[in-house]
């Protein structure tokens, strides 16, 4: 055959393939498979209905959503259903999203949908999207739901208004905002009546369901109990009247959950078993039954038994220990952690009765399958916020993984395991980093434009719930917008991720810095370090310097939440009440604080030391720390200050040790300065909300800002000029930041924490000179260093694995390389003096922790004894990269002066030779 035949023929062929498979995609699909999948799904048989999917539906329909008709609707409807019902959740969420964004297709067409099979498709995915812990997106979908009901008139518009609301509480739940949580389950009880119906299916059940995981959670045990006994109860009255078997079976399930966590593991095992036995004459999956059966068979001491349904129910979800275990997967990331946490508790278990060493190790190839199934789901979570909670969930995973390479390294004396359990400790802290990380990467992978556009979007929704939360949450027509630039970004999100794939491993975090890394990195700097890990039961302390490197263990001490607040408050209130019984608050703490954390360690610690505190320690200034309790009448100048023997700074995590890519952008290399206006507070506003939104004149504020210009090249914004747009606007292009002004911690809600500038005329609202921390996260600064001589910036709401959620997080997520922040409300004129002798510290060319050290001891020298109460040099603490401040200055003006100076040398070597050869010719 010729070759231009050949060409012809081959094209030819693929028209027809392509004609062929737009045939196939478009016939119809015979009524009577349809029927046979709608039975299948009444019954909940959900791997059949995905098997007839997959062999008698896909065929016709092909792998992409195309909907046009009811038909299809109602046919893709029932595909996403199977998928649900066989626990594949992600193709559940993608089918119900191409569902919905394709039903106003139907709808133009003169389709009538059923709002019922609409309200069926939505309540797919905020379900899916939960149990996937994308619980902020769950959320916005059972808000977007409610609006729907009521907009829809059901005839039963109570059972789905009470379904909505008893998922929105299982949300919060998961979140931990319990009280949220109460607020709906109780809006769920006025519309769930048992006439709705006990199975989870119906209003009544689902609403008890999720009672029950709320007195759980909140470890009232009996009042979960009595909740499934009183539906049992039901159920055997009712003679199973409404109720599947498989309804039964999750009862049972359900029940031996509360057993379990109040303690009565006999009757546990027994609801167990019952369910297990009941749902392997079912076609649903008796795996996670049988993993929970497990847990409870461990902690009765029955080891073997419980290795048994824990190997069963991992092989049935297609876990493979081999070097890619999750492949396979055929059910939800969560069930395998869950299975794969209780097989490391059991075999860890089996270790500490006695039965050999191999099962701690046994424990440790588990517990590294746990850790990194973790990350795998927080990978994959696109809500910044969403992440945040699955970490604080299931922080107690990597508690046990550092737990069992502590006891390895006790027995063996290897730094390996020693080297493992840090890093463990490391990938607790990785959320931070990574989303500095992608902020960093995606400039090199996505067009501007795009990022503009997300950011543009993000900052819409971020600007409403601002307004929101100034409001006090109670505008619904703010809800509601709130709700639309939600969606609209959150559709441009994935749009990003199916036209960008190899953006998706920008939320991949970098390898944890090894042991050797680490030690590299702080000879290089001539410091140590203390790292703190606080989990639920413990405090490892790991101890490293350029040598040499050491892990301790020791049990939570009790109240120390309480104890660090008490520890605080006698600092800052001292300020307002100077009493006697205040300093004998603080040098009990301090002092405690110090034997409990510092002493037992203190033989293996460097004088230069990098802190990276945990939990509650994030509020500790170490420094102000007591190494003895001082009698009643010393001076103050006299106390044992850690800052006499110690010089610390803080860091997040040991990721700082590692180079991290740094921005195109390049930045002036000056210092930027605000110093905004205030006016006094004023005795005639009666209004108390007006006098709270009042911070009060700064006193020396633009004397400390204007003070910088002495040691570096400084542009200071006062007045007016200092409003919070302008420096939104301006402040990824400098090297520097000082912000010299009021600042306002939230510790129950820390992304609303705010920074205020000058006052705006008209603004009688007093909101719109403030800049929230999630205001910050979408900011490029790449700043070397941030200084926040404001007070609070360091306080905010503590999350595990995120750290403190504050307004220095948000500068630090922002891309600030160090920063300067504080940790209570300091004193104008104190503030002043110190920054003066910071400045001029660095300049001399000082490290910045070094820098922030000796200004404090030159601030105490000139103090009287009063000036050596913490209160007023404390609150200032070092984070990040401590390294010497260098500003680069601009290359064209070196050029310039270059170009002109070879100029002007060329021309005198020139001059002097004509005058040579003048001076031979006479």
């Amino acid at each position: 055959m010729e070759k231009g035949k050949k060409v012809k023929a081959i094209v030819l062929g693929i028209v027809l393939m392509n004609t062929a498979v737009c045939f196939a995609q478009n016939r119809a699909i015979p009524d009577a498979v349809i029927e046979e999948l709608s039975s299948l799904l009444d019954q909940e048989k959900g791997r059949s209905a995905v098997l007839l999917i997959e062999e008698r539906v896909i065929p016709y329909l092909g792998e992409e959503v195309r909907i046009r008709t009811v038909k299809d609707f109602e046919t893709w409807r029932l595909v996403a259903l199977g998928y649900f019902y066989k626990r594949d959740l992600t193709t559940t969420i993608r089918y119900c999203k191409a569902i919905l964004n394709q039903l106003p297709t139907v709808l133009d067409n003169g389709g009538e949908v059923d709002p019922q099979k609409v309200y069926s498709v939505r309540n797919l995915l905020g379900v899916s999207y939960v149990f996937t812990n994308e619980v902020d997106l769950g959320l916005l979908q059972f808000e977007q739901q409610v609006e729907f009901i009521k907009g829809a008139n059901f005839e039963i518009e109570d059972s789905y208004l009470g379904k909505a609301f008893s998922h929105m509480g299982y949300g919060y739940l998961l979140k931990k905002d319990y009280e949220t949580a109460a607020f709906y389950l109780n809006k769920a009880k006025l519309y769930c009546k048992v006439e709705n119906g006990i199975s989870s299916d119906g209003c009544y059940g689902l609403y008890n369901k999720y009672l029950a995981d709320y007195y759980n959670a909140i470890q009232e045990y009996g009042k979960a109990e009595e909740v499934h006994e009183e539906l049992l109860a039901l159920i055997s009255e009712k003679g199973n009247a409404g109720v599947s078997k498989t309804e039964v079976a999750r009862l049972f399930t359900n029940a031996g959950h509360s057993y379990y966590y109040k303690g009565d593991l006999n009757k546990a095992i027994t609801f167990f078993k019952h369910s297990y036995e009941l749902k392997n004459t079912l076609e649903e999956s008796a795996s996670t039954t049988g993993i929970s059966l497990a847990a409870a068979l461990s902690a009765a001491g029955r080891f073997e038994e419980a290795r048994y349904y824990l190997r069963k129910g991992l092989e049935d979800y297609n876990f493979q220990a081999t070097q890619h275990p999750f492949e396979a997967l055929s059910v939800d990331d969560q069930k395998v952690l869950i299975g794969l946490y209780f097989m490391a508790k059991n075999e860890q278990a089996s270790y500490d009765a006695g039965l050999g060493e191999e099962h701690l190790y046994l424990a440790a190839a588990y517990r590294e399958y746990s850790v990194a199934i973790l990350e795998r789901m927080g990978e994959q979570i696109v809500e910044k916020s969403s992440a945040r909670y699955l970490l604080d969930r299931f922080y107690y995973i990597f508690e046990e993984a550092i737990n069992t390479r502590y006891v390895l390294y006790e027995q063996t004396d290897s730094l390996h395991h020693l080297e493992a359990a840090f890093q463990y400790a490391a990938r607790s802290k990785t959320m931070r980093i990574r989303e500095v990380q992608q902020r960093e990467a995606l400039e090199y992978t996505l067009p501007k434009a795009l990022i503009e556009r997300q950011q543009g979007l993000r900052s819409r929704f971020v600007q409403l719930e601002n307004q929101q939360y100034d409001a006090g949450g109670q505008n619904e027509k703010l809800g509601a917008a709130i709700r639309k630039a939600k969606e609209e970004y959150y559709a441009y999100i994935d749009s990003l991720r199916t036209a960008f794939p190899q953006a998706a491993s920008l939320w991949e975090a970098p390898e944890p810095p090894s042991l050797e890394d680490v030690q590299q990195g702080l000879k290089a700097r001539g410091q140590g370090l203390l790292q703190y890990f606080i989990g639920y039961q413990y405090v490892f302390s790991f101890i490293f310097d350029g040598a040499s490197a050491t892990l301790t263990k020791a049990p939570l001490p009790e109240q120390l939440p309480e104890r660090v607040d008490r520890f605080r408050s006698s600092i800052y209130q001292w300020a307002l009440d100077p009493a006697a019984e205040r300093l004998e608050v603080y040098t009990t703490e301090a002092n405690w604080l110090y034997e409990t954390f510092i002493a037992p360690l203190e033989g293996q610690l460097s004088q230069r030391l990098i802190i990276i505190p945990d939990n509650v320690l994030s509020y500790v200034p170490f420094e102000a720390l007591l190494k003895e309790k001082p009698a009643a009448e010393a001076p103050l100048a006299a106390y044992p200050y850690l800052l006499k023997s110690f010089q610390f700074s803080y860091a997040y995590s040991p990721y700082m040790l590692l180079p991290i890519q740094r921005s195109k952008r390049r930045q002036k290399g000056k210092v930027l300065a605000y110093a905004p206006l205030f006016s006094p507070v004023g005795e005639e506003v009666e209004d108390m909300a007006a006098r709270q939104r009042q911070f009060g004149a700064l006193l020396a504020n633009e004397k400390e800002a204007a003070a910088i210009q002495g040691y570096f090249p400084t542009e200071l914004r006062t007045g007016e000029q200092a409003s919070a747009a302008r420096f939104l606007e301006e402040a990824s292009g400098y090297q520097v930041l000082h912000l010299a002004t009021h600042a306002k911690a939230n510790d129950s809600k820390g992304d609303f924490s705010f920074l205020c500038f000058s006052e705006l005329p008209g603004d009688t609202s007093g909101v719109q000179n403030r800049i929230y921390a999630r205001d910050l996260y979408d900011i490029d600064l790449s700043a070397d260093l941030v200084v926040l001589s404001a007070c609070e910036t360091g306080i905010g709401e503590f999350s595990r694995g995120e750290g403190v959620i504050s307004l220095s997080n948000a500068f630090a997520k922002a891309g600030a390389k160090s920063l300067v922040t504080t940790l209570w409300r300091i004193s104008d004129e104190a503030a002043a003096i110190i920054m003066e002798a910071f400045y001029a510290n660095l300049k001399d060319g000082q490290p910045k922790d070094l820098a922030l050290h000796n200004a404090k001891l030159a601030y105490w020298a000139q103090s009287d004894d009063q000036g050596h109460h913490p209160f007023f040099w404390a609150a200032f603490v070092p984070q990040g990269d401590m390294r010497p401040l260098s500003l680069s200055r601009p290359l064209f003006p070196f050029l310039l002066y270059g170009i002109l100076g070879a100029i002007f040398v060329l021309l005198g070597v020139n001059y002097m030779k004509k005058r040579n050869q003048a001076h031979a010719t006479h």
